[in-house]
């Protein structure tokens, strides 16, 4: 058995220059594992979820379902999803449909 999501020694890097390091917070989920992911205001909790496949990793390794999601994407979001934190953001268009 694999796990669901798997990260090792990531680093992202945005455009303004601010660096996220999340080595040394590697981590596994396993099918049926409950996680709750918590830190303070800019610890990178954020970063990581958007490395499950809307950000690419500067270094390190990230692993969704066996797949790296910044290489084959289609292959994942089927299955993932993310809710970001501010509610603005999630609004693509003006309807549902």
């Amino acid at each position: 058995m694999q796990p669901l999501e798997k990260t090792h020694n990531l680093r992202h890097t945005y455009a303004d220059g601010m660096q996220v390091h999340l080595a040394g917070c590697d981590l596994a989920i396993w099918p049926k594992d409950r996680v709750a992911v918590v830190g303070a205001n800019g610890a990178g909790k954020s970063t990581l979820f958007l490395l499950l496949g809307m950000l690419r990793p500067s270094d390190g390794a990230v692993q969704v379902l066996g797949h790296d999601p910044a290489a084959d994407f289609p292959k994942i979001r089927q299955s993932i999803g993310v809710v970001l934190q501010n509610v603005e953001y999630q609004i693509l268009a003006p309807t549902v449909w």
